[in-house]
């Protein structure tokens, strides 16, 4: 009788392990994957984490089977750190969905910390968290990030690691009414009339709204992004990079504004733009420069992608080329925004004057 921790290569290209159970109940053997999966590309304290879950899982399976109570949860579990069972679950997700788990890690990293007992988290706990979601981000966005979590205690429910789901007692965030938020050109100009005190946020989010960059692509860019080519004779600057979200490769060409927004290279600094990496952080500094020039719309950094969209739309670049400039795949995502347009359209008549003979 016992149960010991193995560990498996991994086949195919990740090099790496993964860790499993060997189980000897009563002369019957059977294994238990636990499905964690630790890379060399792993950071130390990742691998470290991964590690201590697996251990715990297995001290958790030799208490059940020394109690004769295999496959029925204990109370030790309540130790694991919810942190690291969100990042091996997510290592369990394809890599289309990857993304944006990852995007609600690091909210939720950022309203907890890197540890978080998951005995902490309650009724309580999660209140204040969804609360902290809908202070941070359009009500969409944290509800998608607020199941996340939901999901993810549903799971530690069927790994034994707790008892019930405290979820269930927690109403979920009401989805609205999904229309895209973008800023007109007036907007774009009266931010950057604004005398701000964090001139680096105000920057990248300006260059967004001229290139339709995604939060992590601009926070990650360098000058190596940056390339000349000679077109007709004429020297342009164009953004060459490895989109975050769809690890697909985009060349854009900068506009005058786009490379003015640029600044100048500073040797000391690694990145263009010299702004925190949690997105949240970012937004309540973006939402006091919206209130220094008195807009009201209720906006993120995620909306100047919107607003480059509007822009290029309302200045005559057809569906197919804004497609393009965007990185998508296909122009199904652009067409979302053509309501937009028509809407702007629709104004521009209005505001004609009334003339009757």
């Amino acid at each position: 009788m016992g149960v010991h921790l193995r560990e498996k290569p991994l086949k195919g290209s990740k090099k790496g392990i993964s860790l499993y159970l060997d189980i000897n109940e009563g002369g019957i053997r059977k294994f238990e994957s636990l499905k964690i999966f630790i890379y060399k590309a792993d950071p130390s304290d990742l691998k470290k984490q991964k590690m201590e879950l697996g251990k715990k899982i297995h001290a958790q399976r030799l208490l059940e089977l020394a109690n004769g109570e295999f496959g029925f949860a204990t109370r030790d579990n309540r130790e694991i750190n919810f942190i690291t069972y969100c990042e091996v679950g997510m290592d369990r997700k394809g890599p289309k969905t990857k993304e944006n788990w990852n995007s609600a890690l690091n909210y939720l990293k950022e309203y907890a910390g890197s540890k978080l007992p998951i005995k902490k988290i309650n009724k309580t706990w999660l209140e204040g968290y969804k609360k902290f979601l809908l202070e941070e981000l359009s009500p969409n966005s944290a509800s998608t990030y607020f199941a996340k979590v939901k999901k993810t205690l549903s799971e530690a429910m069927k790994d034994e690691i707790i008892q019930s789901n405290p979820a269930t007692l927690v109403e979920p965030i009401k989805l609205t009414d999904s229309t895209t938020k973008y800023l007109d050109i007036e907007d774009v100009k009266a931010i950057a009339k604004v005398d701000f005190d964090n001139k680096e946020v105000q920057r990248a989010f300006l260059f967004s709204c001229f290139t339709g960059l995604r939060f992590s692509d601009v926070r990650s860019l360098t000058w190596d992004n940056i390339i000349t080519k000679t077109i007709n004779k004429e020297i342009r600057y164009f953004l060459t990079f490895n989109q975050t979200k769809t690890k697909s490769n985009n060349e854009i060409p900068l506009s005058s504004s786009a490379i003015d927004l640029l600044g100048k290279k500073r040797e000391n600094l690694e990145f263009i733009f010299n702004i925190s990496i949690h997105s949240g952080s970012v937004n309540r500094t973006l939402r006091r420069l919206l209130e220094l020039a008195e807009i009201t719309k209720r906006i993120t950094f995620h909306s100047s992608r919107h607003t480059n969209a509007t822009l290029l739309l309302t200045n005559g670049a057809e569906f197919l080329t804004v497609s393009k400039l965007l990185g998508h795949k296909d122009t199904k995502s652009t067409v979302r925004y053509a309501k937009v347009v028509d809407q702007l359209k629709l104004t521009a008549i209005d505001n004609l004057p009334n003339i009757k003979i």
